[in-house]
């Protein structure tokens, strides 16, 4: 369990990093530019399949995130022997 919260805590810490927003928007944004002057429809197909992997990779970091953030609270509910009711704290 410690450790989905330390990788969730690790995937979080990289999204919000400027250097990796920057970074995977400046390649998107390049990856983008390609596509749309690119008259090959092969290699269009490439591109935009590139794009979408790095959306996908955004999107799994995101469920590594909430993941992380579901096994600090079912580990929290273990150690105060407590558990939430009706959303309420």
């Amino acid at each position: 369990m410690q450790a989905t919260i330390n990788r969730g805590l690790q995937a979080a810490q990289l999204l919000e990093n400027e250097a990796f927003r920057d970074a995977t928007g400046a390649l998107a944004e390049q990856l983008m530019d390609r596509w749309r002057v690119s008259s090959d429809p092969n290699e269009r197909e490439r591109i935009w399949l590139s794009v979408n992997l790095l959306d996908q990779i955004k999107a799994k970091l995101v469920i590594v995130v909430n993941n992380g953030k579901l096994a600090k609270k079912e580990l929290d509910e273990l150690t105060t022997g407590r558990r939430p009711r009706f959303g309420l704290v």
